[in-house]
């Protein structure tokens, strides 16, 4: 059995939609806990009416995705977690393509996903498959791309991780990927297993506090090798940026100085370098 755990938060209008999505797997031993993160909407109402037993609806008060994930995974009963947004929608074979990879040996298993929105749709079909040793690296090239919705992963090493950080609300999945793919192996399937729904795209212009962004947590994260200083010079670099947009400059140049108090000349054009090789590398790559 797999714990499926969905946050939701004012989504009334499409989790019915994605519940769906799950309650039609071909994989059928699994339960769906909904952590229901303070809702105001009628979210509620909608997930009560669909009549399944595999259903968990929880609420609580609202403290954010990562809080409402990591209260999923305590609620969990399988050993086996997987994360799914409320917007997004599971292809019907993705559970049974991730568990038939997963044992002992393979505790963290990943696959592809579709990015969809009104006007195009993408796939993103990993270009690798099978055991990673060095998954860092092949995230980098964009060889592989583990995120809530392909990703399937033991509770114990979640937890062994520290879960979501509670504070972060925004690029909080990029915080647990970094700590996750610096840390484990990880084994890829070539099967896609979501579709990202990108509909809500203009969210991401949305005012955030900067107390709420993985980018104002990076001053204590080891730059101990080449690829994780690559991942969080991108990340002050579009927090800088990001902040800029959002006209809060105070903040902007406070992350910006933080920045340049941590990557030398060198540091910063060898992150250079290696954004150019890894778009090079991707148009060429079969």
């Amino acid at each position: 059995m797999i714990s499926i755990i969905i946050p939701l938060y004012n989504k009334a209008n499409c989790i019915k939609r994605t519940i769906q999505s799950v309650l039609t797997q071909s994989y059928k031993d699994f339960e769906l806990i909904i952590v229901d993160d303070g809702s105001t909407d009628n979210s509620k109402e909608i997930v009560l009416s669909i009549n399944d037993t595999r259903i968990n609806y929880i609420y609580k008060q609202n403290g954010g995705v990562s809080s409402a994930r990591n209260f999923g995974a305590m609620k969990a009963s399988s050993k086996w977690l997987f994360f799914l947004d409320a917007d997004d929608i599971l292809l019907p074979n993705a559970l049974s393509s991730l568990t038939s990879n997963c044992s002992d040996s393979t505790p963290i298993i990943s696959g592809g996903f579709t990015i969809k929105n009104e006007n195009s749709e993408i796939q993103k079909i990993p270009r690798i498959e099978g055991r990673v040793k060095k998954p860092l690296r092949q995230w980098w090239l964009k060889n592989i791309m583990p995120r809530t919705g392909n990703l399937l992963l033991t509770k114990e090493i979640f937890f062994s991780l520290g879960g979501f950080d509670e504070r972060i609300s925004y690029n909080e999945d990029y915080g647990f990927l970094l700590k996750m793919l610096s840390t484990y192996e990880i084994f890829i399937i070539k099967q896609l297993t979501m579709v990202y729904t990108d509909d809500n795209k203009f969210l991401s212009i949305k005012h955030t506090p900067i107390e709420s962004e993985f980018g104002n947590y990076m001053c204590n994260l080891s730059l101990e090798n080449i690829y994780r200083r690559f991942f969080i010079y991108q990340q002050y670099t579009f927090t800088y940026k990001r902040r800029l947009m959002l006209g809060d400059k105070k903040e902007a140049y406070r992350i910006k100085h933080e920045s340049d108090s941590r990557f030398t000349l060198l540091m910063k054009f060898s992150a250079w370098i290696m954004k150019k090789y890894s778009s090079l590398y991707n148009k060429i790559a079969i």
